[in-house]
């Protein structure tokens, strides 16, 4: 089980067997769920029009019983893959409730999400397949805490500013000269590591980051086990095409994921903003 910031799809958990809780967002004064009553795009739009927007965790009682419900279905355990505690405090709540399920409920942080989570989830499901239990496979998830990153740029810093990463004067500084902030997201920290001026200069210093990073990995791993991922908050559809064609032309033998960006993320980055991620994927 996971949630709707794993970038997979109600319709791929029904197909695949994986159960998703969906994530509360609030646009305005009005709550909505992603995946149900709310568009990725929808949800960008109000961005960039300027309406506040932030994100809500389900409440414990859904996630208890939604555990319930899957237990009743005559299910032994559940491993919770939920977003990164980086970002959320959806796995310290998720971890505290689910104390009360005896160790049939096994929540895991890894340090993932969007298309990083996406692959763990799939990793996870692949080692139950193997026999694997709930408890083996959360320790297995999270000793691999390490073999992903993900490298993020974004149009403003105006919500990073809101959610306390940056300061106030780096918001002015960066707004003014329309400086574009790369960062990447490894483990529990997010650390800036360029800069660009314009969203050009930021796509391709962007993607020759992640592919000097990469290059390290296959020091250890081979190819086939890679997956790049890339999620982007873009009104305009040739902005994400431009950015797949960059990948695919950096990557042309790897595994590649495009995906809008889950809204549970987009309220953290705003409209406008991509990101490029790699994951080690599990022996499958």
């Amino acid at each position: 089980m996971t949630d709707t910031n794993s970038s997979i799809t109600i319709e791929e958990g029904k197909r695949d067997g994986i159960f998703l809780m969906t994530l509360p967002v609030i646009i305005g004064d009005k709550t909505y769920i992603e995946g149900e009553n709310l568009s990725t795009k929808e949800l960008y739009q109000g961005m960039a029009d300027g309406v506040p927007v932030k994100t809500s965790q389900p409440s414990p009682q859904d996630l208890m019983d939604m555990w319930q419900s899957i237990l009743d279905e005559g299910y032994d355990e559940i491993v919770y893959i939920p977003m990164t505690l980086t970002l959320s405090s959806s796995y310290s709540t998720a971890a505290a409730f689910a104390q009360e399920f005896d160790g049939k409920v096994q929540v895991v942080n890894n340090y993932r999400l969007s298309s990083m989570l996406y692959e763990a989830v799939y990793d996870a499901k692949a080692y139950a397949e193997k026999g694997m239990s709930a408890k083996e496979i959360k320790e297995k998830l999270e000793s691999e805490s390490k073999n992903s990153f993900m490298v993020l740029t974004v149009d403003t810093l105006k919500y990073l500013r809101e959610g306390g990463r940056v300061s106030a004067s780096k918001f002015l500084v960066a707004n003014l000269a329309n400086i574009k902030p790369i960062m990447i997201l490894h483990e529990a920290k997010i650390d800036a590591v360029k800069k660009a001026r314009g969203l050009n200069m930021a796509k391709n210093k962007l993607v020759a980051y992640v592919k000097e990073k990469v290059e390290e990995l296959y020091n250890e791993y081979a190819p086939e086990r890679i997956s790049i991922g890339i999620i982007d908050t873009f009104l305009n559809d040739e902005d994400s095409k431009d950015l797949l064609e960059r990948v695919k032309k950096a990557f042309p033998n790897l595994k590649i994921m495009a995906r809008k960006c889950p809204c549970s993320i987009a309220c953290h980055v705003g409209a406008n903003a991509l990101a490029v991620s790699a994951t080690v994927m599990g022996e499958r």
